[in-house]
C-alpha cells in the first residue's frame, strides 16, 4: 500500500475505530469506500479522504489483476 495522509493538527483529541469497507480496482486504486462504524470527527473525514488517494497491489488469479474489496480498521489512539 502506498498511502501519505496529510498531517492535521487541528481539532480536540478523540479516540475510536473507524472500520470502512475498501474496493480496490484492477489498478490498485480506491474505487468505493462504504463506512461500517465511525467516530464522526472532522480528522476521520480527512483520513477517508485521504484513503481515495492510496494505491495497492491489486488482488491477482493466475496473474491478472482483478477488484477486490477489503475491510481497513483504523483505532484512534493518544500514544
Amino acid at each position: 500500500m502506498d498511502c501519505h495522509p496529510s498531517e492535521d493538527a487541528a481539532g480536540p483529541f478523540f479516540e475510536g475505530l473507524t472500520e470502512a469497507d475498501v474496493t480496490i480496482d484492477e489498478s490498485g486504486h480506491v474505487s468505493d469506500i462504504a463506512l461500517i462504524q465511525s467516530v464522526g470527527n472532522a480528522k476521520e473525514a480527512a483520513v477517508i479522504a485521504s484513503m481515495k488517494a492510496c494505491s495497492f497491489s491489486p488482488a491477482t488469479i493466475g496473474g491478472e489483476p482483478f477488484a477486490s474489496h477489503t475491510r481497513l480498521k483504523i483505532r484512534w489512539t493518544k500514544e
